[in-house]
């Protein structure tokens, strides 16, 4: 599955074979999955910039590649 997130906080569990475009405010959380791409949210539609307005979100401000994952392993990411 494919999904595009914009969030202040982003945390996934139990996942498989997904792949985010992910704007967050902080560092994303992923435990007990495997097979995660993350990648920048690039989307831009009309009404964007309002709506990140509307929710404080900050453009400039995306930690979508910091992630903290609570089941990875020394030999192994369970993201790319």
């Amino acid at each position: 599955c494919t999904f595009w997130v914009a969030t202040k906080q982003f945390r996934i569990r139990d996942c498989k074979d997904c792949t985010f475009y992910l704007h967050c405010h902080t560092e994303p959380v992923i435990e007990s999955s495997r097979g995660i791409s993350l990648a920048p949210f690039i989307a831009e539609y009309p009404g964007l910039a309002a709506q990140f307005r509307e929710a404080k979100f900050d453009p400039t401000r995306n930690f979508w590649s910091a992630v903290y994952d609570f089941s990875g392993r020394a030999d192994k990411a369970n993201w790319r």
